[in-house]
């Protein structure tokens, strides 16, 4: 589900720069300090207040931007608030051995931010709720996976590829000694020769390239590359870096790709494509449902 978990890593920041949790129940409390005073908004009874939002815009580099730019944030952040307040009034509940061990993934990484298991038991309990609301609906039939590739053959069309092998030394003189050393076809010559004598990046490896299509290389070097059939050396060639000798070890014309080779793929495009409008109807839904009432008539949505 990765539009899902990309979206979910998204609230999880949201969480981080100021997500007031309140109790247990979903209900935030009453009990603030004076900067708290002035409330923002209500989501189902819930208050948002000024001050949580404009810590959510200056950390997220806001602070300044335009009034649609800060009514589309001021959403989000709602959005969030609303979906937690969903996940809690299901009895969707949260292990502290669940948040204990995504707190230690994140402190060996390097993140510390204060309450942060606050925050990351608000993410777990977000993303159990959204994976049981919507992963019925990302059920991705054979037949729908035939017919994309039948449609699409454009879409799995692979240009001219080629294998390639390189030896790069500083003198011509060195190049022609190899080459006349080498014989076509003898790729396991070629790789020792590579290992002991190149001085490219890709020495160690015995001068593996790897696969390029046309336009992936500088037009010379493509011109004495793909010149190259199956197991033939080329002369050696100079650029700014010394002198070359390229091997082409194989060479795959250009072909469309058989389903065996794309059906995965196509079913992970497929099923994004249904997370994406589950996950927007669903969003629409809550906030269409809740009972919202926003003070600051800019952030009216």
């Amino acid at each position: 589900m990765r539009v899902i978990r990309c979206m979910l890593m998204l609230l999880l920041i949201l969480a981080v720069v100021g997500c007031t949790t309140g109790a247990e129940d979903g209900t935030a409390s009453e009990s603030v300090d004076s900067r708290d005073s002035e409330t923002l908004a209500r989501l189902n009874g819930e208050p948002i207040y000024v001050f949580e939002f404009e810590e959510f815009l200056d950390y997220s580099g806001a602070g300044e931007s335009s009034a649609e730019t800060r009514k589309d944030l001021f959403r989000d952040y709602a959005t969030r608030r609303l979906i937690r307040q969903a996940a809690l009034k299901e009895g969707v509940v949260v292990l502290s051995e669940e948040v204990e061990e995504y707190v230690a993934q994140w402190t060996l990484a390097g993140f510390t931010e204060e309450n942060f298991a606050e925050h990351v038991h608000d993410f777990l309990l977000v993303q159990k709720y959204l994976v049981l609301k919507l992963s019925g609906q990302m059920e991705v039939k054979l037949q729908e996976v035939l017919s994309y590739y039948s449609s699409h053959e454009e879409d799995f069309i692979v240009e001219d590829q080629a294998h390639v092998w390189e030896l790069l030394v500083d003198k011509r003189s060195e190049a022609e000694r190899m080459r006349a050393q080498l014989v076509d076809g003898d790729i396991r010559a070629f790789k020792e020769m590579g290992r002991k004598y190149s001085k490219g990046i890709t020495a160690q490896s015995g001068g593996d390239l790897g696969i390029f299509t046309r336009g992936d290389l500088p037009e010379e070097f493509e011109k004495v590359i793909f010149a190259l059939k199956p197991g033939q050396i080329s002369v050696p060639f100079r650029s700014g870096n010394g002198y070359h000798l390229f091997l082409m070890e194989e060479w795959v014309p250009r072909h469309a790709q058989k389903f065996f080779e794309v059906q995965q793929r196509i079913f992970e495009d497929l099923v994004a494509g249904k997370e994406r409008v589950a996950l927007e109807e669903f969003l629409n839904d809550l906030v269409r449902d809740a009972s919202i009432e926003v003070y600051d008539p800019k952030l009216q949505f």
